[in-house]
């Protein structure tokens, strides 16, 4: 009998070894979305003031994103950073902007607990100057976005491409 129940024990955790089973999948991830600059291409002058302005697109339940955009401070320079509709239009945000020498870092957030917001939008503008005749991209270095439950947001990032002739 001490066979018989040792074989009972043993048996299937051996036949899980040899007989192919179903994989355990994985749960898919939280609903995609887009980050993107626009325009995706600018042909400029020096000395030309413009705009660009990072958006996003096909999003779901966003509460809030982090993005460093990285550029060369030798062909533009950045004037200023506001706050685009997409958040401010759904209720009060915490909206922070930080440069420093080729970076910009932009930090927002929809206040309130249960406050998201989906589909397209403007998150914000940058306006800059451009200072001599060159090519540079913006670039997102470093992107999170998050959701009401503070999971990440899987996104796709498009960046800008600026020419000054």
């Amino acid at each position: 009998s001490l066979l018989i129940f040792s074989l009972i024990i043993i048996l299937p955790g051996c036949l899980g070894k040899l007989l192919p089973t179903t994989p355990q999948v994985t749960p898919p991830a939280e609903k995609a979305g887009v980050l993107y600059l626009e325009p995706a291409n600018l042909t400029l002058t020096p000395s030309e003031d413009f705009t660009v302005e990072l958006k996003a697109t096909s999003i779901t339940n966003l509460k809030g994103y982090s993005v460093t955009l990285s550029y060369d401070p030798t062909l533009i320079s950045l004037q200023e950073v506001t706050e685009g509709p997409f958040f401010s239009s759904k209720g009060k945000t915490f909206f922070y902007t930080k440069e420093e020498q080729n970076t910009i870092l932009i930090d927002n957030a929809l206040l309130g607990k249960t406050l998201s917001i989906s589909g397209e939008g403007t998150l914000a503008i940058l306006s800059f100057t451009s200072l001599k005749a060159g090519s540079t991209s913006i670039e997102f270095s470093l992107t999170k976005t998050r959701d009401t439950k503070n999971k990440e947001i899987v996104t796709t990032k498009r960046n800008s491409l600026i020419k000054s002739k």
